[in-house]
């Protein structure tokens, strides 16, 4: 029996190898998304609660506590920082991985957007223009820890396809 009518064969048919692998691939795309729910849900809800530190304003106010941070760390951040860091570093994969902040940078600003557009004092002709500025707004400050916590984890990607090409080329192991 060939490989693509194995696959056509309930999982409880199937031998135990490709169960095992198709339980693990299932396994890591679970794992994935909730990490990518993590931290979808944790930063959007962030931004939602405290739409003045990431809409464009004249006067930018944060929490209280911001200023105690410490090392220079700025709000924007920490926050972006606790919430990305885990997508990117505990993704099985350096694909789910990249897809992971992606998809979360493209989200985040939709729920402070949905509050800003819900204000009545905005609605005026310029609200389109003004939700469009706002959401590249909020991506200028979420992208920073972003590439923070992408490019050690790109690096390490890197090193190990660079070092398993050389072992392989060599005949080395």
């Amino acid at each position: 029996m060939d490989a693509s009518q194995a696959s056509d064969r309930p999982a409880s048919n199937r031998p135990a190898s490709d169960r095992g692998a198709s339980d693990r691939r299932a396994s890591d795309r679970h794992w994935n998304l909730a990490l990518f729910g993590y931290g979808l849900i944790g930063l959007s809800a962030v931004v939602a609660a405290h739409p003045q530190a990431y809409l464009f304003g004249k006067i930018m106010s944060v929490p209280g506590w911001a200023p105690d941070l410490p090392f220079g760390m700025g709000f924007h951040e920490l926050v972006g920082f606790a919430f990305l860091a885990p997508i990117a570093w505990l993704s099985r994969g350096t694909a789910a991985a990249l897809r992971g902040l992606l998809f979360c940078l493209l989200l985040t600003p939709l729920p402070a957007l949905l509050r800003f557009a819900a204000d009545p004092g905005q609605w005026h002709s310029g609200l389109p223009i003004n939700l469009a500025f706002n959401y590249l707004w909020i991506q200028l400050s979420c992208v920073a820890p972003a590439l923070a916590v992408l490019v050690p984890r790109l690096a390490l990607a890197l090193g190990r396809r660079l070092r398993r090409g050389r072992t392989g080329a060599n005949g080395e192991g």
